[in-house]
């Protein structure tokens, strides 16, 4: 009798060892690699543009995030998933909206872009 005990004793524990080695390994595997996207915005006198909207797409499964540039003109996207593609979309008053298409990241990374504003053609706003 004392055998069966000692034998189910080592089952148990084999088996709550492969238990929490199969629980750390999700966990591990849950765990999503990111990078950073990091933006320079210049008004038409290619001074930094503060206050102007930029918006993350992710291609892969549509999230979106939102931020706005900074006094120098800057915006940063941290902890985006790795990889892509990433769709950039940025507008302000006034000025005509612009995209970034098929912008990808490295692994832990920072990818950039600097874009410069144009106004938007009063003549063809008073024709709308």
């Amino acid at each position: 009798m004392k055998h069966l005990k000692n034998r189910f004793g080592l089952v148990r524990a084999v088996l709550v060892a492969a238990f929490v080695i199969a629980a750390s390994m999700t966990s591990v595997s849950a765990q999503e690699i990111t990078a950073a996207i990091e933006g320079t915005v210049l008004g038409p006198d290619g001074q930094p543009a503060a206050g102007i909207v930029a918006v993350v797409t992710d291609g892969r499964d549509g999230r979106s995030r939102s931020g706005t540039t900074d006094s120098r003109g800057v915006v940063n996207f941290r902890s985006v998933g790795a990889g892509g593609p990433y769709t950039i979309r940025i507008s302000g008053s006034g000025y005509q909206d612009i995209s970034i298409t098929d912008l990808y990241t490295d692994i832990a990374g920072v990818s950039s872009f600097t874009v410069s504003l144009t106004f938007i053609d009063s003549c063809r706003l008073n024709h709308r």
